[in-house]
């Protein structure tokens, strides 16, 4: 919220949008704002806090994302999460990742690179050389983490992710969404994917989630909704809810 003499008052002249990295100033019409301002006046601590908003996909994360989520990690189970996250895949278990190189260009990623230390190795390898299901899988836990009582959105959420691990990834994001407060919103066009979470919502009560089909209607696009228990059922008979 912008303006020079505080909240909802005759100076205030838009409402300063954040969305990851982007930032949109929207216009207050003087008619909304008069109604607003009779009806909420709001003190320092009545104001509404900021809820946390964090976007990946469809492709793989930059170095730049990378290195201002890790930046960004305050408590040391974060970097557990992101290890774990890693070893999804990997033949070879992975003992600790890092973060290294310049930070004094803040919003930049010149001089930066993601390393990871290989059980059995005495050298770190870089992140790129474990291909890019590790760098996709390396965002996803780093942007939870990020996303601390707020949202992720994960555009096709099957990319980078191979299909024999689809289940072992969405128990990661459901534990770690649940742990962290975050909701989140995945989009996806793969089977794969689809049977995957539901085979990862199985007996669970610590977290919960929902599948909707969007599709075209007489009157525009609808919203399917299935239950766990009818997602369960079509994974495990094949039946097609895409």
């Amino acid at each position: 919220m912008s303006g020079r003499q505080g909240f909802f008052n005759s100076e205030i002249l838009a409402l300063a949008v954040t969305y990851g990295e982007q930032r949109w100033n929207v216009p207050i019409d003087d008619l909304l704002f008069n109604v607003l301002g009779r009806r909420f006046q709001p003190s320092e601590s009545e104001r509404p806090r900021e809820i946390g908003c964090e976007q990946l996909g469809p492709g793989l994360p930059s170095l730049l994302a990378l290195a201002r989520f890790w930046d960004n990690l305050v408590i040391r189970d974060e970097h557990s999460l992101a290890v774990n996250a890693l070893n999804l895949m990997l033949d070879t278990a992975a003992e600790w990742v890092a973060v290294v190189g310049d930070t004094s260009q803040r919003g930049s990623a010149q001089g930066r690179r993601v390393i990871v230390k290989m059980a059995g190795e005495t050298t770190p390898v870089p992140l790129q050389s474990l291909g890019d299901g590790a760098t996709r899988l390396l965002g996803v836990a780093l942007a939870i983490a990020n996303s601390r009582n707020g949202f992720l959105l994960i555009d096709e959420a099957e990319n980078g992710i191979h299909h024999s691990i689809q289940q072992d990834f969405w128990k990661l994001v459901l534990q770690a969404a649940e742990k962290y407060k975050v909701q989140v919103l995945a989009t996806t066009h793969s089977w794969d994917c689809v049977v995957g979470f539901a085979k990862a919502m199985r007996n669970r009560d610590d977290a919960d989630g929902v599948y909707v089909r969007l599709e075209k209607g007489a009157y525009g696009m609808r919203a399917v909704e299935y239950s766990r228990e009818n997602l369960a059922a079509a994974a495990k008979y094949g039946i097609e809810t895409r």
